[in-house]
């Protein structure tokens, strides 16, 4: 077992302790308010009892009965308010739980008694209470479950961005020490002079393509340091934008066999108010995942449009797509793919990440739209309006 995996059994075995000590006490709370009622109950009638022995012993057999009544209703009323006094001519009735008889004299026999407002009252400070402990245990549950749900969602936070920090240290490794090794290799070939004859212009382009390569591993990285906001705004073509980037990738595209189909469908420029270096960053990351993930021979297209006001640069691999429960997550940070093949393609899960921000913070949107082969990412930013144009 891992250390996180013992570490959650641990976690798992308190909060059931926790549970059981909880319900036991309140079990025992509740079954307390039961011997608290009793324990009122028990008082009256030691009231009763106290005040039935008082008045057995008193001089009241020589009043006439009206006077006899009124007395000991009077002494009852002073002494012991919450009983009551009634003159029976029968055995002593037993349908009160607090109920105690007397003989005052002359045959004459009376019963002290509780109440009904005092029996009431003795009954329903028990309910009260018990309900008092019901809300209170509801409430310390809910707390407890509470604290549970959130140490446990804080607990897999904590661990997803670990792991999420672990895949970026793993990608930014590969594509920072990739284009190194093959830079070096290109160099040291060179020193020793062991390139074949006319090879050397091929040598020279691919050590170009590593370094732009990195510098867009390394500009990826500063900007999502330094943040999104829009350095310097100005007025520009997205299609003239688009096609630059493309023509930076030709080297690529034949070291992979892979073919562009460019089609721009506006015969007219397509302004926009950006920022271009931003806006061109995002071009390059959404160029070099579409030659990350398509195979040798495979065919990337690069659709420049508009449409409702909108200037769109549509990027389409021949890759294997993106599955329906991926298809928000590939826009989170350091996120790389849950398979294999994303996982081995490298990467440091900040491209779609931070081109999403970069566009956001320029009006735009980045995002993934159905294709039928492959993945087709969207750049949209408005059209410039004819006010800003002539400025």
């Amino acid at each position: 077992m891992g250390g996180s995996s013992w570490l959650r059994a641990v976690f798992y075995l308190l909060v059931g302790l926790c549970l059981a000590q909880l319900t036991w006490w309140t079990y025992f709370a509740y079954q307390s308010s039961g011997d608290l009622e009793r324990l009122d109950l028990s008082w009256l009638e030691s009231r009763a009892f106290r005040a039935a022995h008082a008045l057995e012993g008193s001089d009241y057999g020589k009043l006439s009965l009206k006077q006899r009544s009124e007395a000991i209703e009077g002494y009852l009323e002073e002494q012991y308010p919450k009983l009551q006094v009634k003159q029976i001519a029968g055995p002593i009735p037993s349908d009160s739980p607090v109920i105690r008889g007397f003989d005052a004299g002359n045959g004459k026999r009376f019963v002290i008694q509780a109440k009904q407002s005092a029996l009431d009252e003795a009954l329903a400070q028990g309910e009260r209470t018990r309900r008092m402990f019901v809300y209170e245990s509801i409430a310390f549950v809910v707390v407890v479950l509470a604290g549970v749900v959130m140490i446990r969602v804080l607990t897999n936070r904590e661990a997803k961005i670990s792991a999420q920090q672990q895949r970026f240290l793993t990608g930014a490794t590969h594509e920072l020490k990739t284009p190194l090794a093959t830079l070096r290799l290109g160099l040291q070939s060179m020193e020793q002079g062991s390139l074949p004859k006319g090879k050397l212009p091929h040598y020279a382009a691919q050590m170009v393509e590593q370094v732009n390569r990195l510098e867009m591993e390394v500009e990826n990285l500063l900007r999502s340091a330094a943040g999104t906001s829009p350095a310097e705004i100005s007025i520009g073509d997205l299609g003239q934008d688009a096609e630059e980037v493309a023509r930076e990738f030709s080297q690529r595209f034949g070291a992979y066999d892979l073919e562009l189909d460019l089609q721009r469908r506006e015969a007219l420029a397509l302004p926009v108010q950006r920022d271009r270096n931003a806006i061109r960053q995002i071009l390059r990351n959404l160029l070099d995942n579409a030659c990350k993930f398509s195979p040798r021979g495979g065919r990337i297209a690069l659709h420049i449009d508009s449409k409702d006001g909108q200037a769109r640069v549509q990027v389409i691999d021949a890759g294997p797509g993106v599955l329906t429960s991926e298809q928000e997550k590939i826009f989170e940070r350091f996120y790389r793919g849950s398979s294999e093949a994303e996982q081995s393609k490298g990467g440091t899960g900040l491209g779609l990440w931070l081109s999403r921000k970069m566009a956001r913070a320029q009006g735009g949107e980045l995002s993934l739209i159905p294709s039928q082969e492959g993945a087709c990412f969207e750049l949209r930013l408005p059209l410039a309006k004819k006010e800003a144009l002539r400025t």
